[in-house]
């Protein structure tokens, strides 16, 4: 099974995903404009604490916020939203019992995965004190711990969308969809190429009108010149 992993491509656009402003998600989830830009700019910084007040402010079980394959793909509102939804919650006294009680687990190993002090790995793991998702997601994978037994979602895990026996799978409903919107776009495509070739046509006869009659104007111009030229000057009378 692979091991989960932020979704920090979805949480850097969850603005756009759930088609809501920035200030509406903010008031949500009760976090501070200053630590809201902290977290979408720099998601893999977020706290377990700040992960939960997304989920449960916004209705997304917690686990929708994971990935586990290759890539971060980001879906469409209805993928992560739930209703009816659960609270979701951590459980950091079950993992603090949890390697208290191991033979091939201790603190002292915990600390040295997580960076910290003896002290400061067992507040930050219980939940005492602030608990970065990847510093709790790296202790769970060192001492092969589901981290979904401590980082609780009670929400029942979506239903598939059921194959179509008669047509395949949604996946090939999909492709023929896309094929269709293909087929539109080459439709429009050729028909604002044959408009353009028109307008150049046009543009290309009104060009040559245009040299045309500025030919015709300029040797109206020079004749003009040429015909005062040789007029003769006026006569003048005699002095009196």
């Amino acid at each position: 099974m692979e091991k989960p992993r932020l979704n920090t491509r979805l949480l850097s656009a969850l603005h756009s995903v759930l088609l809501m402003q920035a200030a509406d998600l903010r008031k949500a989830v009760g976090i501070a404009r200053s630590t809201w830009y902290d977290i979408t700019s720099k998601p893999d910084t977020i706290t377990v604490q700040h992960l939960l007040a997304i989920a449960n402010g916004l209705h997304i079980p917690v686990r929708r916020l994971f990935s586990t394959g290759q890539a971060d793909v980001i879906g469409k509102r209805d993928d992560y939203v739930a209703e009816p939804y659960t609270d979701c919650y951590y459980l950091g006294e079950a993992l603090r019992d949890d390697i208290n009680n191991r033979h091939d687990a201790t603190w002292t190993r915990a600390a040295e995965v997580a960076g910290m002090t003896y002290r400061h790995a067992q507040r930050s793991l219980s939940s005492e004190t602030r608990t970065p998702v990847v510093r709790f997601l790296a202790v769970c994978e060192a001492f092969g711990i589901d981290p979904f037994t401590i980082l609780v979602d009670p929400n029942p895990e979506p239903v598939p969308e059921r194959k179509d026996r008669r047509n395949g799978t949604a996946v090939l409903r999909e492709i023929a969809a896309l094929r269709e919107d293909v087929g539109r776009l080459g439709s429009a495509v050729a028909s604002l190429s044959a408009k353009y070739d028109d307008l150049l046509a046009r543009y290309d006869d009104l060009l040559g009108d245009h040299r045309a009659l500025l030919g015709r104007f300029n040797d109206h111009v020079r004749d003009g010149y040429a015909s005062v030229a040789a007029d003769p000057l006026p006569q003048q009378g005699p002095d009196r």
